[in-house]
């Protein structure tokens, strides 16, 4: 369905068998594309009438392709949101439609918004882009010396510092049990890998993100230990309220929110459907806020968007940030390489760079496409911009980022490059090739299907189950199934390949491995691997049953 109005108007993910033979897809569809040929040129008023019918057909087409409940686009033009508009549905259970102001995850596209804050506290001169980050708190520690008097603030946000992410694990409890704090998120810091020199890598990583943002808090005056209220509250008064991003909040508990929120989905290979994540309750992750943990809807999206193409004037006329330091946000800064999300996500880009909390994606003409995307359980998003077109896009969708394929990131990138066709009057030919490497997947999935094990007898699986450490039961259900439960609410169906390996099938998870063994003393234990899809960060975890 499409709920239309027009104006002068979302990741920790586990490891699957099918992910070498589908990453391997992204790289060769692609070769042949051009989004932004020499002989295209956009020209003025490009967003018309026609242009906008076209489109809207193209995503309710990719809405179906790839299985989408709802999304929400907005479109920017100069100064003017000159559409927004929402399709589907925000809760498909209760058909719920998605409008234009329901309030989506964001994701990492939070990265962007904070990088604009600390540009405003360089303005004011409250600090520097190349301030060694010890001279503003000298509490600071890294894992060496050299790396903690070294580091500076810019260093944190391009994420070239050197250092790896935390542990997969240690940010899946952090995000459906545990909760984390902006002075956790700060001391953890010092037990992060050293991977690289300073300054000589780009390494996703939302840890080191982040505590730029309680940097930023530390040096307006912030007081440790209430550093997340100093970041929220300078994110209100320096983004949020001159924007006008009304509906901005910083959460993963939408519901807790309350109005027109969406239900993030996942992939189930049991039922071959798209589900409600079972994620309720959701911890207080409040140090992993300046790195991706706004919600918003579209429109909201859209003006911080028009903000960024108006070189920092929102649309209202406040100017926020200056032009030189809004411009020293966008320039490339370290290459991104070897990063198969990324590469998914803009996989036409002659080279792909990464600013200082922005993407910049160069065509091969030398056209760039500048922006984010974020990725959170249930949730993807994307925002793009394209500054000598002077027009951008705002999708925010609620299916899951990785379910064994990039498939909502396939989705995102079929509607933004698909819209960018329109605009520079290209053939259409992004989104046929896009639906042409999930329809491989689909096939995968299918085989895959028809060798899994759903059912099992009693007396196969009766060791498994009882109670493990860290708060995983396995529990056998009444239709013979096999079910992962952690602390007796997030509920992972366990499905078993030929190989002998069981795998999770739903809620967010699909394609975590899980091994069931005995140890030296008798034990039986269950290891569990999973995967930082941004990074490739692998970290296993064996725990021993306790009955």
């Amino acid at each position: 369905m499409s709920n239309h109005s027009t104006a002068k108007t979302q990741s920790l993910l586990s490891m699957t068998t099918l992910k070498k033979s589908t990453f391997a897809l992204c790289t060769c569809t692609f070769a042949a594309l051009n989004l932004n040929a020499p002989q295209s040129v956009a020209e003025d008023n490009n967003i018309t009438d026609s242009l906008l019918g076209t489109f809207e057909a193209t995503v309710q087409a990719a809405m179906a392709t790839y299985n989408v409940p709802g999304v929400a686009v907005a479109i920017v033009e100069g100064n003017d949101i000159v559409y927004a508009n929402g399709f589907g549905w925000r809760n498909r259970e209760n058909q719920e439609p998605v409008t234009r102001y329901t309030r989506f995850q964001l994701g990492s596209m939070t990265k962007p918004m904070t990088a604009t804050m600390v540009a405003t506290l360089v303005d004011d001169d409250l600090l520097k882009w190349k301030q060694p980050v010890v001279e503003i708190w000298p509490g600071f520690t890294l894992p060496t010396e050299e790396l903690t008097q070294n580091v500076q603030v810019r260093h944190l946000m391009q994420m070239n510092t050197g250092l790896g992410d935390e542990d997969p694990f240690t940010s899946f409890y952090n995000i459906t049990l545990n909760g984390v704090s902006a002075e956790e998120t700060l001391e953890s810091l010092e037990g992060l890998p050293i991977l690289a020199e300073l300054g000589q890598v780009f390494y996703s990583n939302s840890c080191v993100f982040a505590s730029a943002g309680f940097i930023a808090a530390i040096a307006s005056g912030a007081e440790y230990g209430d550093l997340f209220n100093g970041y929220n509250g300078l994110m209100q008064e320096r983004i949020f309220n001159p924007i006008g991003m009304d509906s901005a909040r910083f959460t993963f508990d939408l519901p807790a929110v309350g109005g027109d929120y969406a239900t993030g989905y996942a992939f189930n290979l049991v039922t071959n459907t798209i589900d409600p994540l079972n994620n309720p309750n959701p911890p207080n992750a409040e140090g992993y806020a300046p790195a991706g943990w706004i919600s918003a809807n579209a429109e909201d999206v859209a003006r911080y968007l028009i903000t960024q193409l108006n070189k920092g004037i929102a649309p209202n006329g406040n100017r926020v940030v200056s032009v030189k330091n809004v411009m020293k946000t966008r320039q490339p800064k370290m290459e991104i390489v070897n990063n198969t999300a990324f590469s998914t996500l803009y996989p036409l880009a002659q080279s792909l760079h990464y600013g200082t909390g922005l993407v910049v994606a160069e065509q091969v003409n030398g056209v760039k496409m500048i922006g984010h995307s974020g990725g959170n359980f249930g949730f993807v998003s994307n925002m793009a911009f394209i500054p000598d077109a002077d027009v951008g896009i705002v999708i925010l969708t609620n299916r899951n980022f990785f379910d064994g394929y990039f498939s909502a990131a396939h989705f995102i990138g079929a509607v933004r490059d698909s819209f960018f066709e329109l605009v520079y009057n290209l053939e259409p030919t992004v989104a046929e090739a896009y639906a042409l490497q999930y329809q491989q997947f689909l096939a995968q999935i299918a085989m895959l299907r028809a060798i899994m094990q759903v059912n099992f007898p009693p007396s196969t699986v009766a060791p498994y189950l009882g109670n493990y450490d860290e708060g995983w039961q396995v529990e056998q259900h009444p239709d013979g199934t096999l079910w992962l439960v952690l602390q007796d609410v997030h509920e992972y169906q366990l499905v078993l390949l030929p190989d002998g390996r069981y795998i999770i099938s739903n809620n967010g998870v699909y394609g975590t491995p899980v091994i069931f063994s005995t140890s030296d003393n008798g034990t039986m234990t269950m290891t569990i691997t999973m995967m930082m899809v941004t990074t490739g960060a692998v970290a296993t975890k064996t725990v021993g049953k306790l009955d």
